[in-house]
């Protein structure tokens, strides 16, 4: 970005309910010029968009791994060079300074997407190429950056303070009471991407870094799929696949039929000789499994994918990535161990380096299986069409479509060289065997993408799912084995300073 654009950036954004002082709570007032002196052009609106994405990318590089994947059975400390944050969350034992449980970015990107939505209608009376196009189309980004960074802020921590208006005014009281996570969901979050998905251009080919119409629908799915509500989900699946890909194709048909052979998918029958195919497979590292994490910018898998570029941002970081030595995250022994026992299956091989003693090199990211240090690009997936499609399964099966549901299923492990499995084989001949199949296919096909952690909340499973395995990790540490302990600290707790800095405003989660 050139200097003009820190400049403006650096003015409207808000500095957010979190900080020293007052950054853990209030948010800093514009004392020199407004931020309406600022939307005069189509470029200071491409600067508005550029500071809400930038706030919303650094969230995703530091805490990705941690929200979505550590706390799960997918992940562990590593044994060697385990950091504090992995210390808690490896047991269940979270408190409120853990260094991942802070909402801080997420409420900058919501200052900034607030900003946004007030003032880019404006520039219309300024810049004649400011068309009505392009200001729904920032709006509907703005509205849905809004929409999932309270997504992340009431799956994490449920009840929270709700801002939809730029911060801009001393008089204006900076402390603002939680709301309930389901009036955020319903009031907020849903109303957000509805509005968006009007807005947004349809039949447009997106660039995978911003947030475009199939980006949007999937959202919606996976909120209402989050709310149980698979009646709405399933209005939103079909929406998906209709729209286009980075690559300028259309994702899918709304029945997901024949042309998914583009991405690899076959019908319900494994190539004859699959070791060849395999081997073939592993040895092409462009392999269509692959292209979303290697190249989305042109995938057609891809929906909406994170660019973290090496030479552009620095060192990415990431705790279960690519970094030489010193990994604070391993991948979770059990998994590690078991999965590899499916010998045909092909994503093992391209997700993790089965090489590495401490089990801390997830591959999956990289363009070679190799060892690469933290100098390399990062594409983190936030949507592809193989989790869509996963979520489709799951709400069809709830629904009572189990025929269907396995079908898209087969989908997904044909791909990856899995048998298929039938109707009336026992991981498919009940719905509640069959939504333990498809939640086990989004655990390996969707292995590090930040998903394992809210499919088991979304599910009502964390407890049953990681008691057993908490009470391995703390055989091994000597601690007592209490398990999971209590189903209230499934949340996050709020950050201490956050407590603090209310002035008795807002109180800490219960469990904490």
């Amino acid at each position: 970005m050139n200097k003009k654009i820190f400049q403006i950036i650096a003015i409207i954004s808000l500095v957010v309910l979190l900080g020293s002082c007052k950054k853990y709570l209030t948010q800093d007032s514009l004392t020199q010029a407004l931020p309406a002196d600022y939307f005069h052009t189509v470029k200071d609106i491409n600067s508005t968009l550029a500071g809400v994405y930038s706030a919303f990318q650094t969230e995703m590089k530091n805490n990705y791994h941690y929200w979505g994947e550590c706390r799960s059975d997918n992940f562990e400390g590593s044994k060697t060079y385990s950091n504090t944050i992995m210390n808690e969350l490896n047991v269940n034992a979270l408190t409120s300074s853990n260094g991942a449980g802070s909402w801080a970015g997420l409420y900058k990107t919501i200052g900034r997407a607030n900003n946004g939505i007030k003032y880019i209608p404006g520039v219309a009376n300024y810049d004649n190429t400011a068309t009505q196009t392009v200001i729904d189309n920032a709006m509907a980004q703005c509205l849905a950056m809004r929409a999932m960074s309270y997504f992340y802020i009431v799956r994490n921590w449920g009840d929270a303070p709700v801002w939809t208006t730029p911060y801009e005014d001393l008089s204006q009281n900076p402390r603002k009471a939680r709301s309930p996570k389901d009036s955020i969901l319903n009031s907020i979050i849903i109303p957000d991407l509805l509005s968006a998905y009007t807005k947004i251009q349809k039949a447009q080919t997106p660039t995978v870094w911003y947030v475009g119409e199939a980006a949007i629908a999937a959202m919606l799915a996976d909120v209402y799929m989050w709310q149980n509500d698979y009646a709405d989900a399933l209005l939103w699946f079909p929406k998906v696949f209709a729209a286009k890909s980075a690559s300028g194709k259309v994702l899918a048909s709304p029945t997901l039929g024949p042309q998914l052979a583009d991405l690899g998918y076959k019908a319900n029958a494994l190539p004859t000789d699959v070791a060849a195919v395999k081997a073939q497979a592993i040895l092409d590292e462009t392999n269509l499994w692959k292209a979303p994490f290697l190249t989305p910018a042109t995938c057609l898998e891809s929906i909406w994918s994170i660019n973290w570029d090496y030479t552009t941002n620095g060192y990415e970081n990431l705790p279960v990535a690519v970094s030489q030595s010193n990994n604070p995250v391993s991948i979770d022994s059990t998994i590690f161990a078991s999965w590899q026992l499916n010998t045909t299956d092909i994503r093992w091989s391209v997700t993790f380096d089965k090489t590495i003693t401490l089990r801390d090199k997830l591959t999956k990211y990289l363009a070679l299986p190799t060892n690469l240090g933290n100098q390399a690009n990062q594409y983190l997936v936030m949507y592809r069409l193989a989790d869509v499609i996963l979520l489709y399964a799951e709400a069809l099966n709830q629904t009572g479509n189990s025929v269907e549901a396995l079908r898209l299923v087969n989908l997904i492990r044909t791909r990856a060289y899995v048998t298929p499995y039938l109707i009336t084989d026992a991981a498919a001949s009940t719905k509640a065997a069959l939504q333990t199949t498809i939640l086990n296919e989004r655990r390996y096909e969707l292995f590090g993408e930040g998903k394992r952690w809210y499919d088991l909340i979304r599910n009502g499973i964390v407890v049953s799912t990681m008691d057993p395995v908490i009470k391995i990790r703390q055989r091994r540490v000597l601690a007592p084995q209490t398990g999971f302990g209590d189903p209230q600290r499934i949340l996050w707790p709020l950050n201490n300073q956050v407590i603090i800095n209310s002035q008795g405003v807002l109180i800490q989660n219960p469990g904490y």
